[in-house]
């Protein structure tokens, strides 16, 4: 198991990008108490409770990030589906990143991972083919990885091969975070201007 691998005084030695992924963490924790308190908002409480964990991306030693499990990420301004092919984590030294095959059970102790993209076709089918039939990968910084979903994912045997759907918990979740309201909400934690 990969453990944290510094004392308090340490702190600010730590690299500017991890600092900023745990900053990035704080900001989310109050994603639904912000949504909460704005007037401008009419969505119904159940609606902003149904994402438990978001300040953890939903990883924790119950629930962990594995090799092969899929996660919905924040991409271009855009919740995507991503199915994490490799695990990276920063060495004590902090300059060099290393691979891992063990399960990581807190967030901020992973630097960046390798993922398949799926984007939403329509509805609860996500599709990883761009039109000219090429498939799209991604790495992406742990800041990016919103809400761990393990393996609430179900591949659709429809007309194509490489399309999932996600089950109903974790379509629930994904249309909670898609919400033009909440995607706004968390780009401005993000410090991104939301989609025109």
């Amino acid at each position: 198991m990969i453990r944290s691998q510094f004392q308090e005084k340490d702190y600010n030695l730590l690299p500017k990008a991890r600092l900023e992924r745990w900053d990035i963490r704080k900001r989310l924790e109050n994603v639904n108490q912000i949504l909460k308190n704005s007037r401008e908002l009419q969505l119904p409480k159940y609606i902003l409770d149904y994402v438990p964990s978001i300040c953890t991306a939903n990883v924790s030693s119950v629930y962990p990030v594995q090799k092969g499990g899929f996660a919905l990420a924040l991409i271009n301004k855009e919740i995507c589906l991503v199915q994490i092919l490799a695990i990276y984590y920063r060495t004590s030294t902090g300059n060099n990143h290393l691979y891992t095959e063990e399960s990581i059970n807190e967030v901020n102790l992973i630097t960046y991972v390798s993922t398949k993209v799926f984007r939403n076709l329509q509805h609860n089918l996500f599709y990883s083919r761009c039109n000219e039939g090429y498939e799209y990968f991604c790495h992406l910084s742990s800041k990016r990885i919103l809400y761990y979903l393990g393996y609430q994912v179900e591949e659709s045997y429809a007309s194509y091969a490489n399309m999932y759907s996600l089950q109903s918990n974790a379509y629930q979740i994904y249309q909670t975070l898609s919400n033009n309201s909440i995607l706004s909400c968390i780009l401005r934690c993000y410090n991104q201007k939301g989609k025109k």
